[in-house]
């Protein structure tokens, strides 16, 4: 019988560097798997957080900006007067 470790949403943020509101939100969208317990507190299989990871290094052009870190606003972009 195969067994999973559940993990907490800080141990989700720090395992894959996504702060907890990317978190939650891939969870209320379907694309990261969750469980409740206690009511309301979501848990995430160690192997999912994994696998999410390891799809947003190979589906990532080099060089491109990680998920957790997106680009500059316009505002802050150069302008030519």
């Amino acid at each position: 019988m195969e067994t999973h470790e559940l993990v907490d949403v800080n141990e989700g943020t720090r395992l894959t560097g996504l702060d907890k509101g990317t978190l939650y939100k891939l969870a209320r969208q379907g694309r990261l798997p969750s469980f409740k317990v206690l009511g309301t507190a979501l848990r995430f299989r160690r192997s999912d957080l994994m696998a999410l990871v390891q799809e947003n290094q190979t589906a990532r052009p080099a060089g491109a900006p990680s998920a957790n870190r997106p680009s500059a606003p316009d505002e802050y972009e150069s302008r030519e007067t």
